[in-house]
């Protein structure tokens, strides 16, 4: 963990500038953590950093991890943006990508988003132009930890009653996030007996702390949402 980081789990957010100076000058590593880490505390008017970052980068990979990043800013600003990169990339190989992270904000029913029809993009655009864009959405509502808790319960009681493998996309990575405590259960595990009460216990240190509705946190602390 380096000073950024310290300073950011510490609630400070003033390193934000020299974050983003990591996030432009190491984005072609083979596994930055820049991206996910600038999504983490960017407030709306911050998403854009990320589109920048895209126009800069060579690598499919990187690309590919940047968008994915700006959906997990959380934030309706970074939807204008997705559909610009779609537009300018016209890339089928990207097109899931730009689905996921406008599912990440927007939700897309059970199915993968097909962002290249246009039906499909115009109820998008719709779903968008509905939501308030001074709060922060997973999955088309306001965010809040404690609906993220419930479907990490749900992916953990169906991981132990099926026995194969926790269905987790994003809501363990938010939730860590969010609180600063990472969850006992990972992306690929099958969770047992005991796993499952180590979630319901998790869950329970998550509903003690405070939230708002439609706010987003860094390690507890408000990075940003409407008063």
């Amino acid at each position: 963990m380096n000073e950024i980081e310290r300073a950011l789990r510490l609630g400070d957010f003033t390193v934000k500038p020299q974050l983003r100076e990591l996030l432009f000058s190491e984005a072609e590593s083979v596994n930055p953590r820049w991206p996910s880490l600038f999504a983490s505390v960017a407030t709306h008017d911050e998403v854009s950093a990320l589109a920048e970052l895209v126009e800069t980068l060579t690598r499919p990979e990187s690309v590919r991890r940047a968008v994915v990043s700006l959906g997990l800013t959380l934030s309706p600003a970074a939807i204008p943006f997705l559909w610009q990169i779609r537009d300018d990339f016209d890339d089928s190989e990207l097109d899931p990508f730009v689905a996921m992270a406008l599912e990440t904000i927007l939700g897309a029913g059970e199915e993968e988003a097909d962002v290249s029809d246009p039906d499909t993009r115009r109820s998008l655009e719709t779903a968008a132009s509905t939501l308030d864009k001074g709060q922060y959405y997973y999955r088309g509502t306001a965010v809040f930890p404690g609906e993220m808790a419930k479907e990490l319960i749900s992916s953990a009681a169906v991981s132990r009653t099926e026995k194969r493998k926790i269905a987790l996309v994003y809501q363990g990575d938010l939730l860590a996030s969010f609180s600063g405590v990472e969850p006992p259960v990972a992306r690929g595990q099958v969770v047992d007996d005991q796993g499952l009460q180590a979630v319901l216990a998790y869950v329970k240190e998550i509903a003690a702390m405070s939230w708002k509705r439609g706010w987003k946190y860094y390690f507890g602390h408000p990075v940003g949402g409407r008063e």
